[in-house]
């Protein structure tokens, strides 16, 4: 707590946070401080610990989003032959449906910037670890499938449990293969539409300084940046 500050209880728990890792013979910690919390980022600064990643917080008013601004996106889609739809409506033609979804999303989130490589992930934990959250809405689970019908990239809102005036954006991708067709415009003015029906003030995302093809997208769309988070790491052995 800030009247707390200044009296050596953080210095105390940070460094039996740190022994008790080197008990444990730990290669290295890992945490996060938010760019305006200029106290934390000098804690961490003086004790050896180095930025790896910074990933910004974005919002999107969605009360009164100019959808005529990119009224070519859904022209877009039908010249590409691409159709957009959801997981919820899928499930109701294609018994695969789960299946296609898992491999989608198995494939994009291996391009999304980290400071580790992504763990591989079978479908039984990604099914306990999307489906059977209470947070997933397969009818906001946005898909662009092509003629042939290949899942070529999607994007999903997650309910917020706590707080119900703003949903979060979870994942947006696109096969690599199929990039460059509008894919991932065309589902993300979906999730606007879904969350303006859903009566929630703004949609909350997250993405990676590195990642500028998202970012484009969210900037033409009007996300407004919040303050940096930033990933650090102190490496404890070699």
């Amino acid at each position: 707590m800030p009247e707390a500050r200044r009296r050596g209880h953080g210095t105390a728990l940070y460094d039996a946070a740190i022994t008790a890792l080197r008990e444990r013979n730990a290669l290295a910690a890992t945490g996060g401080v938010k760019e305006s919390m200029t106290d934390g980022v000098e804690f961490f600064k003086k004790r050896g610990w180095v930025e790896v990643r910074r990933d910004w917080e974005s919002r999107l008013a969605v009360a009164g989003f100019d959808f005529a601004k990119f009224a070519s996106a859904r022209e877009r889609m039908t010249n590409e032959n691409v159709r957009i739809t959801t997981l919820a409506e899928e499930r109701r033609r294609d018994a695969d449906a789960d299946r296609k979804a898992y491999e989608l999303v198995d494939e994009v989130r291996k391009d999304v910037p980290a400071t580790d490589p992504a763990t591989p992930e079978t479908f039984e934990e990604w099914r306990e670890r999307w489906v059977d959250s209470p947070t997933f809405m397969p009818e906001a689970f946005f898909i662009g499938i092509d003629r042939d019908g290949r899942w070529l990239g999607m994007s999903n809102l997650e309910r917020q449990l706590d707080d119900p005036s703003f949903v979060w954006q979870g994942l947006t991708g696109v096969r690599r293969d199929a990039r460059g067709r509008g894919v991932a415009m065309a589902v993300k003015l979906r999730t606007v539409e879904y969350a303006q029906g859903m009566g929630v003030d703004h949609i909350k995302t997250w993405n990676a300084q590195t990642n500028r093809p998202m970012l484009s997208i969210n900037e033409a769309m009007g996300f407004e940046k919040q303050p940096a988070w930033i990933a650090i790491e102190l490496k404890l052995r070699g």
